[in-house]
């Protein structure tokens, strides 16, 4: 269900984002915390802060990954930062994918919104991930953040998917989060991979819906076998 429009901060921003990314799939989870992570949570939004945006950012058909300090061997995600209020939602994107990761990227599609409440005994707190796409255009892989950001590396789809059990076996409600919002990220991903990495002109977003049914309609009559090239074709050349 699609959070109501007037709950969301900066509409004008927004209708404006959705017109250049396209319109997200709306989501809402629930996840407890413990003490320790309810605690950081309320005090990372004492300057009003009560959104973060997550990248996952794709270079030669892998996605770029980072680790926490605190974070165990083996265990990555994609790279995300919080939205403070005033900022613009491109900008906090550009930033955080630079100071986490080293890189300059150019944003792609907007895939998914999750409202997300998180608890902790009888006090609850609520969170707002906007989940973006984007390409890898220049940069060394390496935190400029060095405080929050340890390692930064590339992972396959695949290998991206294959972290969940090390996310989950941490018991941080925080992780489990991320390992939900990973998984639904990546069903988008692959839903919308035939169109996902580029537009067909400058500022302008592709119609997933109509693009859609067109190459179905080509795939089930007479000619399936051309579809199938020009879907490989899309696919190798976008990403």
């Amino acid at each position: 269900m699609t959070p109501p429009l007037q709950k969301l901060p900066m509409l004008k921003d927004f209708n404006q984002i959705e017109r250049k990314y396209g319109k997200p799939k709306s989501l809402r989870m629930s996840f407890p915390l413990n003490s320790k992570e309810f605690k950081n949570l309320k005090d990372s939004m004492k300057d009003g802060r009560d959104s973060d945006v997550t990248l996952f950012i794709f270079k030669n058909r892998k996605v770029v990954v980072i680790a926490k300090p605190w974070y165990g061997e083996g265990l990555y995600r994609a790279p995300s930062g919080g939205w403070k209020p005033g900022e613009s939602l491109e900008g906090v994107a550009l930033r955080e994918g630079y100071e986490e990761t080293g890189t300059k990227i150019k944003l792609q599609r907007y895939i998914l919104r999750i409202e997300v409440t998180f608890s902790h005994r009888h006090k609850e707190v609520i969170w707002t991930s906007h989940i973006f796409t984007a390409k890898y255009l220049s940069g060394k892989l390496q935190p400029i953040d060095k405080r929050e950001i340890k390692e930064v590396k590339l992972l396959t789809l695949e290998e991206l998917s294959s972290l969940k059990p090390l996310l989950l076996k941490t018991g941080s409600g925080g992780l489990a989060y991320r390992a939900a919002l990973t998984e639904k990220a990546l069903e988008e991903i692959k839903k919308r991979r035939g169109n996902l990495y580029g537009r067909s002109r400058e500022g302008t977003s592709p119609s997933p819906t109509k693009s859609t049914s067109k190459y179905k309609r080509a795939g089930t009559g007479a000619c399936p076998y051309f579809f199938n090239l020009f879907t490989v074709y899309r696919m190798l050349s976008t990403i």
